[in-house]
C-alpha cells in the first residue's frame, strides 16, 4: 500500500493545481470543471494500481533457453568468467570449441562429451537440480568406459520417475571429520524414499545416493551413513543426489560443508613410476562451474 501511495502521490503531483484538497480545487470554480479533474485524477489512478498489479505478478518467470558459446586452448576456457548463472528448469547449452582432442565432464549431472579442434561440440541437460556443478576437460581420446558412466553407458542423464500415488522424497545431508586425518563421516536422512535393495510390496521412491566433494563425484551408496577420505585440508563442499535402480537421477540434492584440519597421509606408491605419470595425464582439469538457483 505505500507503494501504490507513492505512485498515486508521484501522479497528483504531475496534475494542475496539485497540492490541493479536491474540495480547495474547486472553490470558486466551474462544478463541472471539479469533477473533470477529479474524474482525470481516480482514472490515473486506476491505471498505476493496474501497473503495480501486473509488475506484483511478473516475479514467477518461465524456464528459459540459455546458451553459453565457450573456447579451450591450452586446457582452460579463455572467458573471462569461469561461472555460469542458471534458473531451476532452464534448459542449458554449452557450446564447446577446443585446440586440442579431449572430453569435458559436467559433475553432478553425470554428463560427458567428447572435443576435439574444428568441431563443435554441444553439451545439453535440463537444471533439475540446483548447487554448483564443476565441469573439467580431459586431455587425449575420450574413453567410453568413462570413470563415472553409468551401466546402461548413456551420454546424458536420464530422469527418474517417481512411482504413480507416492510422495515426493526429500532429505538432508550432514557430515563431520572423523578420528582419522582426512576422514569424514557423512549421514543422510531420506524422507519417502527407500534404500535399494527395497523390500518387497515398496510403493515409495526407491535408488541409492551420489556423493560430490567439491564438484567432483565420489561413489554410489546404499547405506545411509559412510565415511571416506579426503587428502586436502580446509572446506569442502558436499552434495548429495537420489538416484533410482536404473541409475537415473530423481534432481533432488542436499548440500553441506565439512572443513579438515588435516588431510589423509599419501600412502605408499605400489605402482610402478610410468604407471604415476599416466594416472596424472588422465586427472580432469577444472574449466568452470554451472550455478543453478532456484526459480
Amino acid at each position: 500500500m505505500k507503494t501504490l501511495k507513492a505512485v498515486n502521490d508521484a501522479v497528483v503531483g504531475i496534475l494542475p493545481g496539485h497540492g490541493q484538497d479536491i474540495e480547495d480545487s474547486t472553490d470558486n470554480r466551474d462544478p463541472a470543471t471539479g469533477w473533470r479533474r477529479f474524474g482525470k485524477l481516480a482514472a490515473i489512478s486506476l491505471a498505476a494500481f493496474a501497473m503495480l498489479a501486473v509488475i506484483g505478478c511478473s516475479g514467477d518467470s518461465e524456464p528459459e533457453d540459455r546458451q553459453f558459446s565457450l573456447t579451450i586452448e591450452d586446457g582452460k576456457l579463455t572467458s573471462e568468467s569461469m561461472s555460469f548463472e542458471v534458473k531451476q528448469g532452464d534448459s542449458v547449452t554449452l557450446s564447446f570449441d577446443s585446440d586440442e582432442e579431449g572430453s569435458v565432464h559436467l559433475h553432478g549431472y553425470d554428463i560427458k562429451v567428447a572435443v576435439m579442434p574444428d568441431m563443435g561440440t554441444k553439451l545439453e541437460f535440463v537444471a533439475d537440480a540446483t548447487g554448483k556443478f564443476n565441469f573439467e576437460f580431459h586431455h587425449g581420446e575420450m574413453d567410453m568406459d568413462m570413470e563415472h558412466a553409468h551401466d546402461d553407458d548413456d551420454d546424458e542423464l536420464c530422469k527418474a520417475e517417481i512411482p504413480a500415488g507416492a510422495p515426493t522424497p526429500s532429505f538432508t545431508i550432514s557430515a563431520s571429520p572423523g578420528d582419522m586425518d582426512g576422514e569424514i563421516r557423512v549421514a543422510v536422512d531420506l524422507v519417502n524414499y527407500v534404500l535399494e535393495p527395497a523390500p518387497a510390496g515398496t510403493t515409495m521412491a526407491t535408488g541409492h545416493w551420489h556423493l560430490d566433494v567439491d564438484g567432483v563425484e565420489i561413489a554410489m551408496y546404499e547405506e545411509p551413513e559412510i565415511t571416506e577420505m579426503l587428502e586436502t585440508v580446509g572446506e569442502h563442499e558436499l552434495m548429495a543426489t537420489l538416484y533410482d535402480v536404473e541409475h537415473c537421477s530423481y534432481g533432488i540434492t542436499a548440500m553441506t560443508n565439512v572443513t579438515l584440519a588435516e588431510g589423509a597421509a599419501h600412502e605408499e606408491d605400489e605402482h610402478e613410476e610410468g604407471e604415476e605419470e599416466h594416472d596424472e595425464e588422465e586427472e580432469g582439469v577444472v574449466l568452470g562451474a554451472v550455478e543453478v538457483y532456484p526459480r
